[in-house]
């Protein structure tokens, strides 16, 4: 089965993300990452935005999209009755700038209805 938070084609697939998809998702683009990292500071040549930062610009994007908020089923005893509700879960360090949220009544049409920060 490939993970769903590892297809950029398209909005990410909320529908098929489950929590299992976190952890191999993010360090699989970790090690992307850091392959990148050591290719880049073993060049000989001077660094260019084109060739060494647009790259890593480009390669963090995907770690970003791929750490999505993920909708899960929340335990019991926090769950709220007689109602629609939507539960999210995300992560960011220090220096995260938080993350849109997405939704969507039909499952292939979404509209982002917030933001959540850290601040």
């Amino acid at each position: 089965m490939t993970n769903p938070l590892l297809d950029f084609s398209d909005l990410p697939r909320f529908d098929v993300v489950q929590p299992e998809h976190v952890a191999p998702a993010i360090e699989s683009l970790m090690a992307e990452y850091r392959t990148l990292i050591d290719q880049l500071l073993k060049s000989q040549t001077p660094a260019t935005w084109d060739d060494f930062v647009q790259p890593m610009i480009d390669t963090g994007e995907k770690l970003g999209n791929a750490n999505t908020p993920v909708i899960f089923e929340p335990p019991v005893q926090i769950a709220q009755t007689g109602g629609l509700e939507v539960n999210i879960a995300c992560s960011g360090g220090a220096n995260w700038g938080g993350t849109d949220i997405w939704v969507s009544t039909d499952g292939s049409s979404y509209k982002i209805a917030g933001r959540v920060t850290g601040k």
